[in-house]
């Protein structure tokens, strides 16, 4: 009988193939990343969107429950929480596990005269009752300021525009969702929730000005920006 012929061995990757795969993967890689942080921002956002959709209604309900009136306590802006949380279900001492009140992309605050960033989430301080949103409520600090502090819900003269409640980077001028350098800037993008219920992203406007009366939450925009902080703005 004849000997069947040896089988010869499988070949191998040679050096050359082995750097094209590893070329490939690398391109592949290259491709992908941007998609998925892309992907990852969204989702991010989309989060944060929600959370302020829950927080609006627990305000809404709050007014409901008040004569049609908006909070108007000391310190609203943060204070707002301890009036509505328990419309959420939260009926403990706050935490930064308030997961509702923490915004995803809520890293770090920018110091107001240097606009420089400053690590550590807002969220995170007993400062801001450990909430990444605050309510639209610098008119408790004078009448001369724009804000919903005290006001009754029909006499919001645009609530399709109306500020409830925001993130605080909103207030400030800069934005947890495309942080740039300097960090405070004309048109950053932020999440609001607005008077008739519905939550959008927004541009902020900003004057420019270095001062800390100066933040975007101190006056109304321009014509065409989407959002008003005063209750009783027109235009």
């Amino acid at each position: 009988m004849k000997a069947a012929p040896a089988r010869s061995a499988p070949r191998g990757f040679t050096l050359i193939e082995l750097f094209v795969v590893i070329a490939v993967i690398g391109l592949l890689v290259a491709l992908l990343l941007p998609a998925t942080s892309r992907a990852s921002a969204r989702a991010k956002r989309l989060f944060c969107a929600n959370n302020l959709r829950q927080v609006s209604q627990a305000l809404t309900l709050y007014a409901d429950d008040h004569e049609a009136t908006f909070p108007n306590t000391n310190e609203v802006m943060v204070s707002y929480k301890e009036l509505v949380k328990g419309y959420l279900g939260l009926n403990s001492t706050s935490s930064a596990e308030d997961r509702v009140f923490s915004c995803p992309v809520d890293r770090f605050t920018v110091d107001p005269l240097a606009n420089t960033v400053i690590p550590g989430g807002v969220y995170t301080g007993a400062g801001s009752d450990f909430s990444s949103y605050a309510f639209n409520g610098l008119n408790r600090l004078s009448s001369l300021l724009p804000g919903l502090a005290g006001s009754r819900v029909n006499t919001v003269a645009q609530p399709t525009r109306a500020t409830l409640v925001a993130e605080f980077a909103a207030f400030n001028g800069f934005s947890w969702h495309d942080l740039t350098a300097p960090p405070r800037r004309n048109d950053a993008p932020c999440t609001m929730g607005f008077v008739d219920g519905h939550v959008s992203g927004v541009r902020v406007f900003w004057n420019g000005l270095p001062g800390k009366t100066d933040l975007p939450m101190f006056y109304d925009p321009p014509g065409d920006y989407e959002y008003r902080w005063s209750a009783n703005a027109q235009k």
